[in-house]
C-alpha cells in the first residue's frame, strides 16, 4: 500500500511496540515483510542482532552490493548505495530509514509525481536534512537511483525514486 500512495503515512498502529532492546518491531516487520534469504542485505545502524538477522534469514552483503539497506534517520547518510545501471535501473536499492515519526510539528516536504492524484504534504521528524541531498544525488541519473521507506514506530511512507519534492522554494527528484 505504501508504494502505491507514495508520500501517503500508512499506520502499523496493529503491530506491538516492543522487541526486547533490538529495533523496533516495526522496521523488524518490514524487514520479514520484504527481504528474505535470497536478498542482498547490509546493516548501516549495525543495531540489527545476530539474532534477529538469523530469525529473519537476513544474508549480510557488502553496502555496494545491497539491494536492502537499513539506516537510521538521524544520522547523515555516509554511504553510497547501489543505484543500479541504465539497462538494470530495478537493482538501485531500497534504503529503509528508521525515523522519529511523521507528526505535523516539522518543515513540510510538498510531494509529486506518479502515485500522487495532485500533490501531498509530508512532515518527517528524525530525518537529518542531509538525506534530501543525498537523495537527489542518488537519483540524478533517473531511471538509476534509489527508493526510500520511512519507517518509525507506527507507520511507514515510500518515497521511490520517481517523486518530486520541495522543501522551501526547490523541487528535487
Amino acid at each position: 500500500q505504501a508504494f502505491s500512495y507514495p508520500g501517503r503515512v500508512v499506520s502499523l498502529s496493529h503491530l506491538s511496540h516492543s522487541q526486547g532492546g533490538d529495533l523496533d518491531t516495526a522496521v523488524t516487520s518490514v524487514l520479514a515483510t520484504l527481504i528474505d534469504n535470497t536478498v542482498r542485505f547490509h546493516d548501516v545502524t549495525g543495531k540489527l542482532k545476530a539474532s534477529t538477522l538469523q530469525k529473519l534469514e537476513l544474508q549480510s552483503s557488502p553496502l555496494d552490493k545491497a539491494q536492502f539497506i537499513l539506516a537510521e534517520g538521524e544520522r547523515a547518510p555516509e554511504f553510497t548505495p547501489n543505484t543500479g545501471s541504465l539497462e538494470e535501473p530495478e537493482y538501485g536499492a531500497t534504503v529503509i530509514v528508521h525515523v522519529e515519526g511523521f507528526e505535523t510539528d516539522s518543515s513540510p516536504w510538498i510531494l509529486r509525481g506518479p502515485g500522487i492524484a495532485t500533490q501531498q504534504t509530508l512532515h518527517i521528524q528524525g530525518l537529518h536534512p542531509e538525506w534530501l541531498k543525498q537523495r537527489k544525488e542518488w537519483n540524478c541519473g533517473f531511471p538509476m537511483g534509489v527508493d526510500l521507506l520511512l519507517v518509525s514506530k507506527s507507520a511507514l511512507v515510500a518515497l521511490p525514486r520517481t517523486i518530486f519534492i520541495k522543501t522551501e522554494a526547490t523541487w528535487v527528484m
